[in-house]
């Protein structure tokens, strides 16, 4: 009997958690996950006798509940047979959680005569829905323990790649909405009262009756029960990302949309009345067809007097958000540069307390936080909020984890700034291929944003962080001096044609003088601090990003910044 270190990750993840056609879907995924990862610590932390076990991350608090799906404790005086029994033991402690998550989730469909029978088929999709990694790692003293942390992690990795299979011999049928690799049995019904195409009416539950779920499932949608779920957790907590870009615009707190126009205007009892309005809203304005499954007839026609309000103050309402993912930068270099189990408790209490600040900071500034893993973290925010949130975020995060004879923590940021039309799941595509973008910059430390405009091509952009913020506190300077510039769009346009018929070898000098000449014949106001910015932003040889950062700039300031 010795010492060992224990890994042990919970997934699918990113499957569970970014496959979604709401917001809610990304956030239930996400929840649910931790939900699991703090019932395993908690078990841990109930098991140990004698203090034989500690749990090195995370260290939650009791008041977070948004974790990472993986955990690392410290095991001491068990036998390998007792290590093999643990794993297993834990393994089963969470699968038994989440049975009892659905099994009670499911149980809000037996009022609507939903019989045992069709419910044991979406439990039969669940009950191996999960799968579980483990690791052991044996150290003999104080002196191995880095050696055995190295060891560990890269040992998972080979564990993890032999992929976990179960054939599910599921009936002939239509796919998941959501998670194509299994059958949909949930099942609504579409305007004509048939169900979607290429379903199998033996192997399905009707739910187009199910009032509780109006606004859950659209018609013609076909979910697994895995799809069902996430629907279904979390059910106090929908929100819609209309109702995140839309409510500083709409003023909800305020005069627009305060509780004494509420009194006047909304006398039905409706849940998430507030959600249902923002959609029918938003529907209304861009003369979209009524939406039976977001809002009700009554909220419809409130939403149809307010917009013609609205319309005759010459209101714009908002069409983008973004959406922030964030990963820190060489966190496994900087947990090996820390060489004891107590430096690597306080650095895991540290990323621990900065996810909970993360979480309260994107909730101040009105938007939402999907998960917060501790330096992994998928956020959707109100456009306006997006610069000053991604400084201070980045800022905090330094300083909040800030360790001695550590180099100084940092962060890669993906960005998407998306149109509320487009699907999430694309959106979330982008995100990643964002973020990895700035991965791959010269030392990380990067932000990367992507533009995706309606019938449009995506326009990307990458730059540092740097010490001082120099970049990302020009972009936003930029913004606000093109802001007011009726002629800004016309040298976008002229600067973008010149640099782009001359050869990406150019002199930067060259290409200097020739932006401020092209700033002097468009008189734009306060040439001299756009040229300043622009400088700033200029990168030798690389016009493509500067060209994609104008064209960005110039669609902010003009399209979206004018609420």
């Amino acid at each position: 009997m010795g010492k060992a270190l224990f890994a042990f990750t919970i997934g699918p993840v990113k499957s569970f958690v970014e496959n979604g056609r709401k917001m809610n879907d990304l956030y239930a995924g996400s929840r649910l996950l931790s939900k699991l990862t703090k019932c395993a610590v908690e078990f841990l932390e109930e098991k140990s006798e004698n203090k034989n076990i500690e749990v090195i991350f995370p260290l939650p608090s009791k008041e977070f509940d948004s974790l990472p799906n993986r955990l690392l404790a410290n095991i001491e005086n068990y036998c390998e047979e007792q290590h093999k029994k643990l794993a297993e033991d834990l393994s089963c402690h969470v699968k038994k959680n989440f049975e009892e998550i659905y099994k009670k989730e499911f149980t809000k469909f037996k009022n609507f005569n939903i019989s045992e029978s069709d419910l044991k088929k979406a439990e039969n999709q669940l009950k191996n829905f999960l799968e579980f990694y483990w690791l052991f790692q044996p150290y003999n003293c104080d002196e191995e323990y880095n050696e055995a942390y190295q060891d560990i992690f890269h040992n998972l990795h080979s564990v993890k790649s032999i992929r976990q299979f179960k054939q599910l011999n599921e009936p002939w049928g239509r796919k998941c909405s959501l998670h194509p690799e299994y059958n949909a049995i949930f099942v609504k019904k579409n305007e004509k009262c048939n169900y979607p195409h290429n379903t199998n009416p033996n192997e399905i539950i009707d739910i187009s009756n199910v009032e509780s779920l109006n606004y859950k499932v659209k018609q013609n949608e076909a979910l697994s029960a895995v799809a069902m779920l996430k629907r279904l957790y979390g059910d106090n907590e929908v929100r819609s990302i209309r109702e995140i870009v839309l409510k500083k615009t709409l003023d909800f707190n305020n005069n627009l949309l305060g509780a004494k126009w509420y009194k006047e205007n909304i006398t039905c009892e409706v849940r998430n009345i507030q959600t249902q309005l923002v959609n029918a809203i938003y529907d209304v304005y861009n003369k979209l067809p009524k939406n039976n499954d977001e809002y009700s007839l009554e909220i419809f026609e409130i939403a149809e007097k307010l917009v013609e309000n609205l319309k005759n103050k010459s209101f714009k309402l908002q069409q983008y958000y973004a959406l922030l993912k964030f990963d820190g930068d060489y966190m496994g270099t900087k947990y090996l540069e820390l060489k004891s189990k107590s430096e690597h408790k306080k650095l895991s209490k540290k990323i621990c307390n900065f996810a909970i600040c993360a979480e309260e900071m994107i909730k101040k500034v009105g938007g939402i936080c999907i998960y917060a893993g501790g330096e992994d973290i998928l956020a959707i925010l109100p456009l306006e909020e997006l610069w000053e949130t991604l400084q201070e975020l980045h800022f905090k995060f330094g300083e909040m984890l800030k360790m001695p004879c550590v180099e100084p923590f940092t962060f890669s940021s993906g960005i998407v700034i998306a149109h509320l039309m487009q699907p999430l799941k694309d959106v979330m595509y982008q995100a990643n291929k964002a973020e990895k973008l700035a991965k791959e910059a010269n030392n990380k430390n990067s932000f990367s944003v992507s533009l995706m405009k309606r019938g449009s091509e995506i326009r990307h952009i990458t730059y540092s962080f740097e010490a001082e913020y120099e970049k990302l506190e020009s972009l936003k300077c930029l913004i606000n001096l093109f802001k007011e510039d009726t002629n800004s769009k016309t040298f976008i346009y002229d600067i973008s044609q010149t640099l782009n018929k001359l050869s990406f070898d150019i002199e930067e000098e060259i290409a200097t003088t020739l932006i401020e000449q092209s700033l002097q014949s468009k008189g734009i106001c306060k040439s001299d601090e756009v040229l300043k910015h622009l400088n700033v932003l200029y990168e030798n040889k690389n016009h493509e990003n500067f060209l994609n950062m104008l064209n960005i700039v110039g669609f902010l300031s003009k399209e979206v910044m004018q609420n």
